[in-house]
């Protein structure tokens, strides 16, 4: 997958366009704006020429945000950007366009991607509330991190990898030296923060969370001691703030919203970028994640993200205390959404949808609560592992340096997909060998849990070999390695060096993944005498009617495609070894007989 991943960074043909720029609406009522008042001051700041500014103006409202009113004004050939503050009484704080107007000056000369600024104008008498222009940038906007608008795994990618290229700019700019030195204060950056969205939180409450009330007193007790950290921030660093090249090699042209933007914690921006390997797919857009498709939509997985992060920005501190920053972040958007929530109920939410984006303060502040408990639990989770991203940065990041070689395991930690062998030989057919015996080989998919570890454990303890007295090998796979690791740990224990016990986490949706588990079994032990093929999914219970293109993929992806690409590589592995045979049992469900209620991509696949 790594090297697979590699040549995206490469890739210089041109994708699909199938996501277009952010949608635009109707001025909704009450953020009614006089462009005409704007016209004039632009004309003098020399953002517009005399043409442009005796056209007739035309002005439409950007439907995606839930902060700063934004419009796309249209004058001829020229499109522009005004961003306001939103009317009403707002906390104290918040929707700061001077901060963004700020920024974004500042960052033209860098790497950052930027639109360029021609107006800012503080006097609310202009157009009820301060507000800046910026210039239109055309592109491809994708509203929910999975990208799923793009058009093939390769290509999602490569705009992954472009975003984190954007990401790591960021974080190394010399903020000094374009002007943004004075941007904010040095140093405890998430106390600070933690004090003013509690604030903020408090003003904007409409009833008790306990979610938010966890996170209030939890996250100044579990402060790291290495805060002081700093580098500039843009405070709500995800896909949908970008705006990527229509055409040609991935590349953002553009980061948007830098409302919340100053000198912070890099670690609380990416937080922000790796939320959705925690989010479920059925979240609304934004918030939503990856859940099991993370691997079949072309997207490295979150360690790899974050070594190859700190391999572009040198930045290794975050990897010791991501979840901590992660829950912090969630606190900061649970306060900033019943934000939203509470102007809602007010008519002032930004767009139109603010009632029940709002609502989600609750989700993302109980999403806070689990990475504040998986940080209490495993402080070090990423940094046991790093390094296993540094294939993938060397190509993520094509100017980053020399990677790292992987970090040593954790003492007394079984590598995952390696396995247990005799050392005295190369593998465990000639260990068996050695003994004058031969070796049995058993294939188990699904073999973390349930059937699959059920099976798993009852053919470690053999009687099923091809010949009688073989020792006996044990190959499990499956998408997650923890709970692999677990049925693994139960084999060693019950049987020592007894049974040899390969872990080899895969997506087996992917004939890539499928290809390299075959190989892993033929490197490793020569032959394959038994699949117990036991890969199965299924979706909550929905009826026919309502069921997603999404879910009822996601079902026959690894009910049927995944279980038919392992069976045909295993008799063919079976066909071609010496001596030839061996036994495959598909393990499918009662539901090909009897259907279930409400089921109809399962029992279709059983």
């Amino acid at each position: 997958m790594l090297a697979r991943l590699r040549s995206y960074s490469a890739l210089s043909r041109t994708f699909s366009t199938a996501a277009g720029p952010p949608p635009t609406t109707a001025v909704r009522k009450g953020h009614e704006i006089d462009v005409s008042k704007v016209l004039p001051l632009l004309r003098e700041a020399g953002g517009i020429s005399a043409a442009e500014a005796a056209a007739l103006p035309e002005l439409k409202q950007f439907g995606h945000g839930q902060s700063n009113p934004t419009y796309l004004l249209t004058l001829g050939a020229r499109r522009l950007v005004v961003r306001k503050q939103p009317p009403g009484k707002l906390l104290r704080g918040a929707h700061a366009v001077d901060r963004e107007f700020m920024a974004m000056s500042a960052l033209k000369t860098t790497a950052v991607p930027v639109p360029k600024t021609l107006l800012f104008v503080e006097d609310a008498e202009v157009l009820g509330t301060p507000f800046f222009v910026c210039e239109y940038v055309d592109g491809r906007f994708f509203k929910d991190p999975s990208m799923r608008a793009a058009g093939s795994p390769q290509e999602r990618a490569a705009l992954y990898g472009a975003f984190m290229r954007t990401v790591a700019a960021l974080h190394t700019v010399d903020f000094a030296a374009c002007g943004l030195k004075d941007f904010g204060k040095v140093g405890g950056y998430t106390a600070r923060q933690t004090k003013v969205w509690t604030a903020q939180y408090r003003a904007a409450e409409t009833e008790p969370m306990a979610a938010m009330e966890h996170l209030i007193k939890w996250l100044p007790e579990a402060l790291p001691a290495n805060d002081d950290v700093t580098t500039l921030v843009h405070g709500d660093l995800r896909v949908d703030n970008m705006i990527f090249a229509p055409h040609g090699p991935p590349e953002v042209l553009a980061v948007l919203d830098w409302e919340l933007s100053t000198l912070g914690h890099p670690a609380t921006d990416l937080a922000l970028v790796t939320l959705p390997y925690d989010t479920s797919p059925q979240l609304p857009s934004a918030l939503s994640g990856f859940g099991d498709q993370r691997a079949a939509l072309g997207l490295p997985t979150e360690q790899e993200l974050v070594d190859a992060y700190v391999e572009a920005t040198g930045l290794t501190s975050v990897r010791s205390h991501l979840d901590y920053y992660r829950a912090f972040a969630c606190f900061r958007m649970g306060s900033i959404l019943q934000g939203v929530y509470k102007r809602s109920l007010s008519g002032q939410a930004s767009a139109a949808d603010g009632a029940a984006v709002g609502k989600l303060a609750s989700v993302v502040a109980q999403l806070g609560v689990a990475a504040a408990d998986r940080y209490t639990k495993t402080p070090d989770r990423l940094t046991m592992a790093a390094g296993v991203g540094a294939a993938f940065s060397a190509g993520l990041f094509p100017a980053a340096k020399a990677a790292r070689a992987p970090a040593a395991p954790a003492v007394n930690a079984p590598a995952v997909n390696a396995p247990v062998v005799n050392a005295a030989a190369s593998t465990p057919a000639e260990a068996a060998a050695a003994q004058g015996k031969s070796l049995s080989v058993a294939l188990i998919t699904g073999g973390g849990t349930g059937i699959g570890r059920a099976v798993a454990l009852r053919l470690a303890a053999g009687g099923w070999q091809r010949e009688a007295g073989a020792q006996v090998a044990i190959v499990l796979t499956g998408r997650r390695a923890e709970v692999l690791e677990e049925t693994a740990q139960e084999i060693r224990k019950a049987h020592g060096e007894g049974v040899h016990v390969l872990v080899h986490a895969a997506y087996l949706t992917l004939a890539a993944d499928v290809k390299g588990l075959f190989n892993a079994v033929a490197s490793n032990f020569g032959r394959l005498d038994l699949l117990f093929n036991n890969l199965g999914a299924y979706v909550p219970p929905t009826t026919f009617d309502k069921m997603e293109y999404d879910d009822w993929r996601r079902v026959i992806n690894i009910n049927l495609d995944a279980a038919f690409y392992v069976a045909r590589d295993a008799y063919r592995m079976m066909r071609d070894q010496t001596p030839q045979g061996g036994r495959i049992i598909n393990n499918g469900s009662i539901s090909a007989t009897t259907p279930r209620p409400a089921a109809s991509a399962y029992t279709a696949s059983s």
